[in-house]
């Protein structure tokens, strides 16, 4: 083992794939790059690995990116927080529903 990937993994056939419209008009194309198979398999593997891993790593609080969690959760007690830093709580009693 050499911790270098062989060459082929940084190697790929790019395409251009035609869109709707004119064919003259370069920007309707878009680019398509087919990549080496052992590279897929490669890296497949690897993704499999980090993602077993990486529950112990992530904080809890971490949403975002993180497969079966959303932002949404974070946005909603950041702008409580906000509406919380708000109010002077010697004045008023306030109650926060999420």
């Amino acid at each position: 083992m050499t911790g270098v990937f062989p060459d082929s993994f940084l190697e790929a056939d790019i395409f251009c794939l035609k869109k709707a419209g004119d064919a003259s008009n370069p920007l309707n194309y878009r680019p398509l790059a087919l990549l080496n198979s052992d590279y897929k398999v490669f890296t497949r593997i690897l993704a499999t690995r980090v993602s077993r891993t990486l529950p112990g790593i992530i904080h809890p609080n971490q949403n975002g990116f993180v497969p079966g969690r959303t932002i949404h959760a974070t946005i909603d007690l950041f702008d409580v927080a906000q509406i919380m830093s708000g109010i002077d709580c010697d004045e008023e009693d306030a109650v926060a529903l999420c």
